[in-house]
C-alpha cells in the first residue's frame, strides 16, 4: 500500500546542469522514482536499470511472504536453528538491534506476531482483545534474537518470535541505491523509496533539491518545504494504514513495548545524513511521542525532526528542533 503522505518536489524551471532521466517502479509493494541529473542519456538508462535490480534484489532476500528469502527462513526455522542470511539481510537486522538499544525497544523489529494480531498483516485491521495482546508480546523482543556475526546467522530464544524489516528497509535500500549511482560517477539525483527519499548534488534548476510534506489530514495543503544537500528524509504517520473505532483513529504504527499504537503522535518528519537513520528515527520519535521523542532525537545533533501530535484533544501542535518553527 502506497503512503498516503506523498512527498513531491519543487522543480522550478531553468537552466539544468544536464539532461534528467527519471525511472518509477513498484518494488517491495512500495512506489519509488529515481532521478539523474547529467550524464548521456545511455548511461542514465543503463544506471536506472541496475539501481532497479539492486532494489529487487534487496526485496527477494528481505519478502517475509516468500518461502525462500532470508527473512522467511529466519521466521519460519530461527528457534530451532539459527539460519545463514545475506550480508545486506544480516546489516539490517544488526542496525535494527542497536537501534531497539538505542530508542529504549520504541524501535522493534521483533513485532511481526503483534502486526499480524491487529490484522495489518494478511487479515481485516480490527481492534485485539487485552489479553491476546499481552500475550503476544512476551514473542516481541529484539532482545531474544541470536546473532552470530562471523558466520550471518540470526535465529530466536523463544519460539514463534517473528522479524518485520519494514521500519528499515526502506532506509537501507534509499542508501544502497545512492551508494550505487554515486560509484557510477553521478554527481545529481534524487532517490524516493516509498516515501524515504535522498538527494545529492543539484535539481535540474542548478538549486538543491526541495521536498514538500503534504499535511497529515489536509492533502490539498503543504506542512513544510524542505531544502535537502546531500541530505535524506523519512516521514511516517497515523494516515498511512489506519482504522477508527468509536471515534479513535488505530495505525498501523504500534509501539512494541504495549502493544497499541501511540494515541498523540500524527506525524513525524526526520532529515538525516542517511535514509536508514532518518527511516529508523521517524519510526521511532513517532512511537516515543511528544514527552520522550526529543529525548532520543536530541541524541543526533546531525538531524533536524518535526513531530506533530494531538493536545487537547484534536488539536495539533509541533514539536521541532528549530526552536522558531
Amino acid at each position: 500500500m502506497y503512503p498516503l503522505l506523498l512527498l513531491f518536489l519543487f522543480l522550478v524551471s531553468g537552466c539544468a546542469p544536464g539532461p534528467v532521466s527519471r525511472r518509477q517502479q513498484t518494488v517491495m509493494d512500495v512506489f519509488n522514482e529515481i532521478m539523474i541529473v547529467g550524464k548521456d542519456r545511455g548511461q542514465r538508462e543503463r544506471i536506472l536499470t541496475e539501481a532497479f535490480q539492486i532494489l529487487r534484489d534487496i526485496a527477494e532476500k528481505t519478502d517475509r511472504r516468500s518461502e525462500t528469502s532470508d527473512i522467511a527462513r529466519v521466521n519460519r526455522q530461527g528457534f530451532e536453528e539459527p539460519q545463514k542470511v545475506s550480508d545486506e539481510t544480516y546489516e539490517m537486522i544488526q542496525e535494527s538491534l542497536e537501534f531497539f538499544k538505542k530508542s529504549e525497544a520504541a524501535f522493534d523489529i521483533t513485532l511481526l506476531p503483534l502486526m499480524e494480531l491487529w490484522g495489518f498483516y494478511g487479515g481485516e485491521p480490527h481492534l485485539p482483545l487485552s489479553d491476546p495482546i499481552q500475550a503476544v508480546l512476551g514473542r516481541v523482543n529484539s532482545n531474544q534474537l541470536v546473532l552470530n556475526k562471523k558466520k550471518k546467522k540470526v535465529g530466536f530464544r523463544i519460539p514463534e518470535m517473528g522479524i518485520d524489516l519494514n521500519g528499515i528497509i526502506k532506509g537501507y535500500a534509499c542508501d544502497r541505491v545512492t551508494e550505487f549511482l554515486k560509484s557510477e560517477g553521478v554527481e545529481n539525483a534524487l532517490v524516493n523509496i516509498g516515501g524515504t527519499i535522498r538527494a545529492f548534488g543539484l535539481a535540474p534548476d542548478r538549486k538543491p533539491w526541495r521536498v514538500g510534506i503534504r499535511h497529515p489530514r489536509d492533502p490539498t495543503r503543504t506542512f513544510k518545504v524542505v531544502t535537502l544537500v546531500n541530505e535524506a528524509l523519512a516521514t511516517g504517520g497515523d494516515y498511512e494504514q489506519f482504522f477508527v473505532v468509536k471515534g479513535r483513529r488505530y495505525s498501523h504504527i504500534l509501539d512494541p513495548r504495549t502493544g497499541y499504537p501511540p494515541d498523540r503522535s500524527v506525524a513525524v518528519t526526520v532529515i538525516a545524513p542517511s535514509a536508514l537513520l532518518a527511516d529508523v528515527l521517524s519510526r521511532s520519535l513517532f512511537v516515543l511521542g511528544p514527552e520522550q521523542a526529543p529525548l532520543l532525537a536530541n541524541q543526533f545533533k546531525e538531524i533536524r525532526w518535526y513531530l506533530v501530535y494531538l493536545a487537547n484533544g484534536d488539536h495539533f501542535k509541533t514539536l521541532s528542533s528549530e526552536p522558531a518553527f
